[in-house]
């Protein structure tokens, strides 16, 4: 396998172009602007040139063009390409040679075909990745593909989430274990950190920032298990070290002037406090 790709090297194709997903992707665009600014702090390259150059939505009536002639809902418009239209998902995949696919669409099961991933799957591993499939529709009936026909039709390749919950699935002899995209892993501690450092308000690159600590809790043995995705059991830890993530914007932004009513604060210390104020629901048996 090759080095991993910078979030900007990604080719990201969402099935669902609804609300749910334009604001997924619009995150993730505003994270590669947010990139690309602390690479190059001179550089134009906005979160604007990233929508348009590295994600393709496909919606009921194909990929989100402004030539395909149809009327584009206000929240579509930003992500809407110069390229001619492409009908299906399938083709879109064919063409484009994604390295994330993304599932949003809240339509019945079964979207993500198996030619559509054994596509995905080859034109990767020729690159020297793994394909990233994340099926995050929910509940189940919706899901674009359950995690044993990703894991079975990549030959174990894949890097694969949900929505809704999957058991672990043993492909020649190796267990994976799916990871459930669950938003508990970040709003408790995007929530606990702007309320505790009262920042004025919740900007784009705290998600940013709460997204980045996340994925420095995933463990080795999390990684090696198929997961992408820390262990639900550890919620406190993560989410007082992702609090402390957003306390850091907030006041490098101007938003706020202290975590907990304290100044000068370094990362860690902030973790201590945020975890020591945290509430235990603890109760007292007069039984």
């Amino acid at each position: 396998s090759k080095a991993p790709l910078k979030l900007s090297e990604q080719r990201i194709v969402f099935l669902g172009a609804g609300s749910a997903g334009v604001g997924v992707a619009d995150l993730i665009a505003q994270g590669m602007a947010i990139e690309a600014k602390r690479d190059d702090p001179a550089t134009e390259m906005d979160a604007q040139y990233f929508r348009t150059r590295n994600f393709w939505l496909v919606d009921s009536k194909g990929v989100v063009t402004k030539n395909r002639g149809d009327f584009l809902q206000a929240h579509k418009v930003r992500f809407a390409r110069d390229d001619d239209t492409i009908s299906d998902l399938f083709s879109t995949v064919e063409k484009v040679k994604p390295t994330i696919l993304l599932g949003l669409a809240g339509r019945p099961a079964g979207l993500f075909t198996e030619a559509t991933i054994k596509t995905m799957c080859k034109d990767c591993t020729e690159s020297g990745l793994r394909p990233i499939i994340m099926a995050l529709s929910n509940p189940t009936s919706k899901s674009e593909c359950t995690a044993e026909q990703a894991y079975q039709w990549s030959g174990g390749r894949a890097i694969f989430a949900s929505g809704s919950p999957f058991g672990p699935v043993t492909i020649n002899g190796k267990i994976h274990v799916p990871g459930q995209g669950n938003n508990m892993y970040i709003f408790p501690g995007v929530g606990y950190g702007a309320v505790m450092c009262r920042s004025k308000s919740v900007t784009d690159s705290m998600f940013y920032a709460a997204a980045k600590e996340l994925s420095l809790q995933v463990s080795r043995e999390d990684l090696d298990n198929g997961s992408v995705y820390p262990d639900l059991r550890n919620i406190r830890d993560i989410t007082a070290k992702i609090a402390a993530g957003v306390c850091k914007v907030a006041i490098e932004e101007g938003l706020s002037s202290g975590c907990c009513g304290r100044r000068g604060c370094d990362l860690d210390e902030m973790v201590a406090v945020l975890a020591g104020k945290m509430w235990w629901p603890q109760y007292e048996d007069y039984v």
